[in-house]
């Protein structure tokens, strides 16, 4: 979790989604599900299959 300066900079990045979930220290124990389905929605975006096949679908387009 990023602040300020940081948090523009790391905005500014290519490729990237930003995502608010619920949580307080363990962000990833507290919403789980919700950061899932946020990389999951990311890596279609990104045109990579579910299945795994990341270089296959990127080599096919």
């Amino acid at each position: 979790m990023l602040r300020g300066a940081n948090l523009e900079t790391a905005r500014s990045w290519p490729a990237q989604t930003e995502v608010t979930v619920k949580g307080v220290h363990f962000v990833q124990e507290d919403s789980p599900d919700e950061i899932g389905r946020a990389i999951a929605a990311w890596m279609k975006a990104l045109g990579h299959a579910p299945d795994g096949s990341i270089g296959r679908v990127a080599a096919e387009r």
